[in-house]
């Protein structure tokens, strides 16, 4: 049994970035999370991934730490479904860079398509609190 999606965006540059989160009993504390990118130019979906509620949690707490300082890596899911990393922050806006497993062909490569830009200060908490919300 599958409960209904849950959506949650944010807007990355002019690139709207959607995290649509699927919950079922068969996955108990983790979720399907797929990924979608919708500009002008490209709007896409990531391949589904399954994250557990701590890496939800995780995504949230590194967004709020990435306001305050600039952290020194990004935040990676275990099974490199995708990457976030904030830098260049200030009081009123951060930099963010989001890359999202598209294709992973047997035998090649893994490819990743993303976005680049400011996010204001004021949504990036808003969607941080919501994920948080939402794993717990």
């Amino acid at each position: 049994m599958v409960d209904l999606a849950t959506t949650f965006s944010i807007s990355i540059g002019e690139t709207k970035v959607e995290f649509i989160f699927r919950r079922s009993i068969e996955l108990g504390p983790s979720m399907d999370l797929s990924i979608s990118l919708l500009s002008s130019k490209v709007s896409l979906r990531s391949n589904p991934i399954i994250l557990s509620r701590d890496d939800v949690i995780g995504l949230g707490e590194y967004i709020r730490n990435s306001m305050r300082e600039d952290p020194d890596t990004g935040f990676v899911t275990w099974n490199l479904g995708f990457e976030f990393l904030a830098y260049d922050n200030d009081d009123y806006v951060t930099t963010i860079d989001l890359f999202v497993l598209v294709a992973e062909p047997d035998g090649e490569r893994r490819s990743y398509l993303g976005c680049r830009g400011p996010v204001l200060s004021e949504e990036l908490e808003r969607f941080a609190n919501q994920l948080k919300e939402y794993a717990m």
